[in-house]
């Protein structure tokens, strides 16, 4: 959590004229890049409604900030899906208002900001396990900050040839061979759902894909 009380401007900051209002009341986070993607997310109220997202670059003998980019909040929610970020690196994060003057009510100041990762089962090699049975056993899932997947041979056709923010689960059929996947719809509606099967099951990162059902 985090307060623009009593903030003052930052001199020496590059102008994003993405990044609408005035940021007079600024104040400063980092993070170290732990994956090449992650999303950033600013909640609190209507005041503190601006975020900016900075890298470091080397110009000569100077370090310089270059801006990444910028998000203003809505129903007080303002998020960054940062992509192509290098692991290990240090980035930085501005907080703002974009009105000229502080809120009376220092409350309305307040806001809280976090990072997020992709999930555990961004990719194949690190599925997550579903076990097949009777009866439907649904498990939450979420694909927000999940990278986006090279294309793989045999992809269906009305799929296009990119894999956006998929994710990935493996499940053993069972004897008769017959499996139904059932996907029940959450706050994202537009799924795709694509079934394979691997000619390696001990390491299915390692072995041939075969598109098996869209």
């Amino acid at each position: 959590s985090g307060s623009v009380n009593n903030a003052t401007p930052s001199a020496g900051v590059p102008a994003n004229f993405a990044c609408i209002g005035d940021p007079n009341d600024d104040v400063w986070y980092r993070f170290t890049a732990s994956s090449t993607n992650h999303l950033v997310v600013l909640s609190g109220n209507s005041y503190v409604d601006r975020i900016e997202a900075f890298s470091q670059v080397l110009v000569g003998s100077t370090l310089t900030l270059n801006s990444l980019s910028c998000a203003s909040a809505v129903s007080g929610v303002a998020q960054i899906n940062l992509t192509g970020l290098t692991v290990g690196t240090t980035y930085y994060l501005r907080v703002y208002s974009s009105a000229s003057q502080p809120a009376l009510n220092a409350v309305l100041n307040n806001f809280s900001i976090c990072i997020q990762t992709p999930p555990s089962n961004d990719d194949i090699c690190s599925a997550q396990v579903l076990t097949a049975g009777a009866f439907a056993t649904y498990v939450t899932g979420n694909n927000s900050v999940a990278t986006d997947g090279s294309t793989i041979a045999g992809s269906c056709a009305n799929f296009g040839s990119n894999f956006f923010k998929d994710v990935w689960y493996r499940v053993q059929a069972p004897s008769d061979g017959v499996l139904a996947v059932n996907i029940l719809a959450g706050s994202y509606t537009d799924h795709d759902l694509q079934v394979w099967s691997t000619n390696n099951q001990g390491n299915p990162c390692a072995g041939t894909l075969t598109s098996v059902a869209c």
